[in-house]
């Protein structure tokens, strides 16, 4: 071999190990964060999609699949169980509203008290329920509120009063739901808004006591606006939560009676699981995610998520 095929041979060599080794640098970051692409595609994206590609299907899980076009969404619309759950569903989204939210900002407005004694003890309190399983809650709320042995009877009983049938009424059962998911979420959401307010600048606070500012103007005026992205952050979490509850009605009062407290998902799983209509139940799935994802798109904006901040 001529010393200038050598030269070539070993220029070509060098060239290689180069191109290996840039190819390493820009492989590697990659390679380390593969694995959560991986698990994205595999158990989010590609269910999502067949999900999707399902709901044009009439599908009973044993059979194959037969196209249907928009028929499983034309039955959707017209489908009266599916409505009460969506109205079911709105109204525990509404408790969380009213109740949940503001009395979880109250709680976190004290706790942020210079004043109050035991604060390192009452915040992990309060946050204990949304730690604790939710089934398990569920069965001890069940106890509770059995109408012949439930602990939430002793006080009706004792004034003489008939029990309160709160799993078994249609009037009262979503009442018995709401509050489960009161006394679970409230000390969660507490939490949030606690940290947010901890971070909240002292100095705005002295100025405004300064310039002659009472309590009620101090909260609207400076709390509320700079608790904003973590008023946001919680409502979107929890609207979010709330279309997906399941647990709490299915194992509290089965989504009855008469599916007087049934939620979307108890719909869902009744549908899918119960009766096999999954190419029903897919496109029930469809039409929530794209809800949900309208609401949130709506909520941010609302909320100035996008806004450039300076």
């Amino acid at each position: 071999m001529s010393a200038s095929a050598r030269v070539t041979s070993a220029e070509q060599r060098g060239f290689s190990r180069d191109a290996w080794w840039r190819f390493q640098r820009k492989a590697t970051p990659y390679l380390f964060i593969s694995p959560f692409f991986i698990l994205f595609i595999v158990f989010f994206l590609g269910p999502a999609l067949f999900a999707f590609y399902a709901g044009f299907h009439d599908w009973s899980l044993l059979g194959k699949m037969k196209y249907v076009a928009l028929k499983n969404y034309r039955l959707l619309i017209q489908d009266d169980a599916f409505w009460l759950s969506v109205k079911n569903t709105l109204v525990y989204i509404a408790s969380a509203l009213v109740l949940q939210w503001p009395l979880s900002l109250l709680l976190a407005v004290v706790l942020n008290s210079k004043v109050l004694r035991g604060r390192r003890i009452l915040s992990p309190v309060y946050f204990i329920p949304a730690l604790t399983s939710t089934v398990v809650v569920a069965i001890v709320f069940v106890l509770f509120l059995d109408v012949r042995y439930g602990l939430f009877q002793l006080p009706v009983v004792a004034l003489g009063l008939e029990p309160i049938n709160w799993l078994g009424s249609r009037e009262l059962s979503k009442g018995s739901v709401i509050i489960l998911l009161v006394w679970r979420w409230t000390g969660y959401n507490m939490v949030l808004f606690l940290a947010s307010l901890q971070s909240v600048p002292q100095e705005l606070y002295e100025a405004a006591w300064v310039d002659g500012a009472n309590s009620r103007q101090v909260f609207w005026n400076i709390t509320v606006p700079m608790l904003r992205p973590a008023i946001a952050y919680v409502m979107i979490l929890g609207i979010i939560g709330g279309w997906q509850i399941f647990n709490e009605p299915f194992i509290l009062t089965g989504g009855g009676p008469s599916d007087s407290s049934l939620a979307v998902g108890n719909f869902l799983y009744r549908v899918s699981i119960e009766y096999l209509r999954m190419g029903y139940g897919s496109a029930i799935g469809t039409v929530l995610f794209f809800v949900v994802l309208a609401i949130s798109v709506v909520q941010m904006r609302l909320f100035g998520v996008y806004s450039q901040q300076d």
